[in-house]
């Protein structure tokens, strides 16, 4: 029993080091995407001729939030789906001991 306690808190704390590397990444994309929208004179004054190049970024770095945003929707509509089969299978008594925690 010792073993499975063990490896489920492994999961857990795996699980939150990759939801931390997640919202770094979101957090570091929308600032650098607000950051080149804001600055966007100053980045295409040198060259014009770069400004593509400053929308496919644009681009790439707008799709991180969008698909954080459905990562999230994704997480919230699994655990409602095991939440709601959890309490069908078991009743409501299971779903009071399911939130003592």
């Amino acid at each position: 029993m010792d073993e499975r306690n063990n490896s489920n808190e492994h999961l857990d704390a795996a699980g939150g080091k990759i939801n931390q590397a997640i919202e770094s990444i979101f957090k570091i994309s929308t600032g650098a995407l607000a950051l080149s929208i804001t600055f966007k004179n100053s980045l295409t004054d040198c060259r014009p001729q770069y400004l593509w190049l400053l929308s496919i970024a644009w681009i790439l770095l707008g799709l991180v939030p969008l698909s954080y945003v459905l990562l999230r929707l994704n997480e919230a509509q699994q655990d409602l789906f095991w939440w709601h089969k959890y309490t069908r299978k078991n009743g409501v008594r299971s779903l009071i001991l399911l939130y003592q925690f």
